[in-house]
């Protein structure tokens, strides 16, 4: 993915004097990586959605088997049909009298990348990277597309007939580095709450 992608969502929002701490951690909780001898997957997919479509989503996958105990794969699905104004739009440039250059900068060089990776990308019907970002050429998604997209990233791996499932966030807990960052937001919103909690007993003492 672009940089700016990765910066977005990767990181997530936790606090800089968390992260080192619990990535080591993490990166030792979810070693084994499945092998693609399955085909049955369970599936969570992290983010609410707003609308109908949308033009990128993260999804976990993991062997829908009692016995696995491996951790699971994060993939990344990136509709790369991204129009320039879109992309302008994202960067809170709404209209022409409101173009701030350093944005508009950074939208033509999004469009220019984003052209790049459709032109690779409708050459070879979808492109996987090694860190299973998934490029489609597409404009937008819906969730059921979506579905077909990690379809066409399983078949791409090996699984001749994959069948998925839903499955809930507990399912994945700790098998990938996104659900640990979610996990440990998890824990210090938990955190935050408590100490609200306990400065409203105190200050009716």
């Amino acid at each position: 993915m672009t940089q700016h992608f990765e910066d977005r969502d990767r990181n997530s929002n936790l606090p800089e004097s968390s992260k080192d701490s619990y990535l080591e951690v993490e990166r030792e909780r979810y070693v084994d990586y499945p092998d693609f001898s399955y085909n049955s997957w369970k599936y969570y997919v992290p983010h609410a959605w707003p609308t109908e479509r949308t033009t990128w989503e993260d999804l976990y996958l993991m062997p829908d088997d009692p016995l696995y105990r491996g951790g699971s794969i994060w993939l990344t699905v990136d509709a790369v049909r991204r129009s320039l104004d879109e992309l302008k739009l994202g960067w809170g440039i709404v209209g022409e009298s409101e173009e701030d250059p350093e944005k508009l900068q950074f939208a033509m060089e999004d469009f220019a990348e984003y052209q790049k990776r459709l032109e690779q990308t409708e050459k070879l019907g979808f492109y996987l990277d090694d860190n299973n970002n998934l490029d489609v050429p597409v404009a937008d998604f819906s969730k059921e597309e979506l579905l077909g997209w990690v379809a066409v990233f399983l078949k791409a791996k090996g699984v001749e007939m994959p069948i998925l499932r839903a499955a809930p966030l507990s399912d994945f807990e700790g098998s990938n580095q996104h659900a640990c960052e979610i996990e440990k937001a998890k824990e210090i919103r938990e955190e935050f709450r408590r100490g609200l909690g306990e400065g409203e007993i105190h200050s009716d003492e």
